[in-house]
């Protein structure tokens, strides 16, 4: 089983959850926030170890893994998205179909990538 990818938003940006630590991007260094509840999701998927990685990193070896090899993004857990939904105050339902849409278009684009 290939080891996962969890991506964080920097420090620099608002912390979207109360359970958020700081961690440390495993390519760049930088800060980003890490949730308790992506932690969770990411274990009850049966992962135990992941790669933290900031989004500018993710970019960039997303672009790259995208030339040789098959990516699959994986949609956030109910309560991950229940927890930046109440943050941002905005409905749980719209905003679950936001993201499921946008992970959708995103494994599109990489299957389209790899033909």
């Amino acid at each position: 089983m290939d080891r996962p990818v969890v991506v964080c938003m920097p420090t620099s940006e608002p912390d979207y959850t109360e359970t958020a630590t700081v961690q440390k991007c495993s390519k760049c260094g930088i800060e980003i926030w890490l949730a308790e509840n992506t932690v969770k999701h990411i274990k009850a998927s049966g992962y135990e170890d992941f790669d933290l990685l900031c989004v500018s990193c993710a970019d960039g070896q997303v672009q790259e893994k995208m030339k040789s090899e098959a990516i699959m993004f994986m949609m956030p857990s109910d309560e991950q998205l229940a927890e930046i939904a109440a943050s941002q105050n905005v409905p749980f339902e719209d905003f679950k179909k936001r993201v499921k849409e946008g992970v959708e278009r995103m494994n599109m684009a990489a299957n389209f990538a790899q033909n």
